[in-house]
């Protein structure tokens, strides 16, 4: 008898697991501007996950921003976003239509150390110290409107 509940609390953590991408109705997810949470299904004491539906961050050996389907997009080793602050201490923000990654962290002088990582290169720009982290304005693209045609308006010009 336990083992049948053993075996159903597998099944059961499995589909949770992948419920990020199996029960997506749609090919792909939809893009965001907002903070990467942490994933508490996917995080242990040592690999941080932080992630939306599109990216992903993994924080492990090294900082890793993962697509959606596990597709490596960028890498960087530890000690190169130690220099700023402690790697524990970051957290992120996320532009997709832009494709731009925010890292942000607060120092132990009260000052908050911002970059700019475009998601094309993996390139860092921008490094600065400010006093508060500004969350970016958001520029959504403007949805067309395509009117469809009335069969009326067609026989007319016919």
């Amino acid at each position: 008898m336990n083992l049948i509940y053993l075996a159903l609390a597998a099944s059961l953590f499995a589909v949770a697991a992948d419920a990020r991408i199996r029960l997506r109705k749609v090919t792909e997810a939809p893009k965001v501007c907002d903070y990467m949470a942490e994933d508490k299904l996917l995080s242990r004491a040592d690999k941080k996950v932080y992630s939306t539906e599109r990216h992903s961050i993994v924080i492990e050996d090294t900082i890793a921003l993962v697509k959606d389907k596990g597709e490596k997009i960028c890498e960087w080793p530890l000690d190169e976003w130690a220099i700023s602050a402690p790697v524990t201490s970051f957290k992120f923000y996320i532009d997709e239509y832009k494709e731009i990654l925010y890292p942000f962290a607060k120092k132990d002088d009260g000052f908050v150390f911002t970059m700019k990582v475009a998601i094309a290169n993996c390139q860092f720009s921008d490094k600065t110290n400010l006093e508060k982290f500004e969350k970016p304005v958001c520029e959504k693209p403007k949805k067309v409107s395509r009117k469809k045609k009335s069969k009326k308006a067609k026989a007319a010009k016919s």
